[in-house]
């Protein structure tokens, strides 16, 4: 796997086969899909595994990242790619996690990738809410969720304004929160 574009173009990324990870395709649509609003903005990458989707978007203008992965074997795997690849980036890296995640100022994130796949089922959905709940009336967040199908399901239930786009086993939903 590499990086797809910007600064840090054709860059390999190092995975595991403990990190379960959409392809170039995927994070090609996805970025297609978020387009702009990746420039200036200050990141949250729950789930990171290798922080593929951290690096690729400060590849491409993102001013700051926050990479969340609850197994240490993944976030040790994200700063070797980090420290491979963008070193000089603002990145901040944290081994904690739970569905009611709190972190510091939700005014300063702009985009949050959230890549539950194989997940508990529902978690995407008790993440928003959580999510919205703590930041209040602040600005909108662009919430980019990653699941399966099952995990989408219930996100589309709760979220109908459009439908979630299918890459393989991978789905994918773009929304604002």
């Amino acid at each position: 796997m590499h990086i797809i574009t910007g600064k840090y173009k054709n860059q390999k990324i190092k995975t595991s086969e403990f990190i379960h990870s959409p392809g170039f395709v995927f994070r090609n649509a996805l970025f297609n899909i978020i387009g702009s609003a990746v420039l200036n903005s200050a990141i949250l990458d729950l789930f990171a595994g290798d922080g593929s989707f951290s690096i690729e978007a400060l590849s491409r203008g993102a001013k700051s990242a926050i990479i969340n992965d609850s197994f240490k074997k993944n976030i040790i795997i994200a700063k070797q790619n980090v420290e491979k690849i963008c070193e000089d980036e603002r990145i901040l890296f944290m081994t904690n996690f739970e569905k009611s995640i709190k972190l510091p100022s939700f005014n300063k994130i702009d985009l949050i990738f959230c890549n539950s796949f194989n997940k508990d089922i529902g978690i995407t959905v008790d993440i928003i809410n959580n999510i919205k709940k703590q930041k209040g009336s602040l600005k909108e967040i662009i919430f980019c969720a990653i699941s399966s199908k099952e995990e989408m399901d219930l996100l589309h239930d709760s979220y109908s304004d459009f439908e979630p786009r299918r890459f393989g086993e991978f789905f994918m939903k773009v929304l604002s929160i």
